[in-house]
């Protein structure tokens, strides 16, 4: 049974590997008042992280996109796209 398991869980690791593919979101960025910053992911819902730096912030997420991503892999749930748009707006106040 052990062995069964195990085969079974590697054909599954295989498989998932397999599925994967490179893709790119886009991820808001911000500046904690008491230091640090913040990261979220506007496509998937509750993908957040942190960190001290930009660039920390930056690899936290993207381990927390990994296994998002993981996640709705491993409950056959369809991968969203990033369909957030970025705009910019003037205002005089």
């Amino acid at each position: 049974m052990c062995v069964r398991l195990t085969l079974t869980r590697r054909r599954r690791s295989r498989r998932i590997e397999s599925a994967m593919t490179t893709r790119r979101y886009k991820v808001i960025l911000e500046h904690e008042r008491r230091g640090g910053f913040s990261v979220y992911v506007p496509s998937l819902p509750g993908c957040a992280s942190q960190g001290e730096t930009q660039d920390e912030a930056l690899a936290n997420i993207r381990e927390a996109i990994a296994l998002y991503l993981w996640s709705l892999r491993d409950d056959r749930l369809p991968i969203p796209t990033d369909d957030t748009l970025l705009s910019e707006v003037e205002v005089t106040a």
